[in-house]
């Protein structure tokens, strides 16, 4: 696993970080994970991810993803098993999307939990 980047944002007197960690890349796919800090003790939630070009889909295995198709905005919210996440844990939330062969990654440019951005650049 590669850390890609560490990106921070003070958002509405919200602060936090989201780690992207990349597991796999190719010529038409990323795999891997956003490891988000929960300070609040949640019972549900919701992660929106913003892309600079849009994929062509979106999976997660922990979550449900819309809109199913090609986005730039993707929002994932938690399936029934795992809604409930205690303050000072970290949610590993693992991810994969595609893109045509040939063109532009794809690259996350924010990410928000619960409707506040932790990343943001």
């Amino acid at each position: 696993a590669v850390v890609l980047c560490v990106l921070c944002a003070a958002t509405s007197g919200v602060q936090g970080q989201c780690i992207v960690v990349q597991n796999n890349a190719w010529d038409a796919g990323w795999d891997g994970s956003l490891e988000i800090p929960v300070t609040t003790t949640v019972s549900a939630w919701t992660i929106d991810i913003e892309f600079d070009v849009a994929p062509t889909e979106v999976l997660c295995w922990v979550g449900v993803v819309s809109p199913s198709g090609s986005s730039d905005t993707y929002s994932i919210d938690n399936e029934g098993f795992d809604g409930d996440q205690p303050a000072g844990s970290t949610f590993s939330l693992p991810l994969q999307y595609h893109f045509a062969t040939g063109s532009q990654m794809p690259l996350i440019t924010s990410v928000s939990w619960n409707g506040d951005v932790l990343c943001s650049g």
